[in-house]
């Protein structure tokens, strides 16, 4: 897993600040649907709901998991702005996964 380091990033102003003050390493797992060809589907890509549950399979990343004082939705943007596969996940926690 790459080291990287987030405490610290702050951005936003009023409503939308926030700022980095913890991460830990963890995993992330996540459940996606893929085609014959092993490639990600999206929902809108599938016939119907029965084709899309039937190829969900189980996936385990490394990941970091960042403690955000202020507004969590805002540094998932920040993060995803800056090209990190970044997912909120409470009002407080943000998932950053490491590929």
């Amino acid at each position: 897993m790459e080291n990287m380091n987030f405490v610290g990033l702050k951005g936003g102003t009023d409503a939308t600040f926030f700022e980095v003050i913890g991460q830990d390493k963890t995993n992330f797992t996540d459940f996606p649907a893929y085609d014959e060809a092993g490639n990600i589907l999206k929902y809108s890509q599938c016939p119907n709901a029965e084709y899309y549950m039937e190829r969900k399979r189980e996936r385990t990343r490394p990941a970091y998991i960042l403690t955000v004082a202020g507004n969590a939705i805002s540094c998932e943007s920040a993060l995803r702005e800056q090209g990190h596969d970044a997912a909120n996940t409470g009002p407080n926690t943000v998932f950053v996964v490491i590929e």
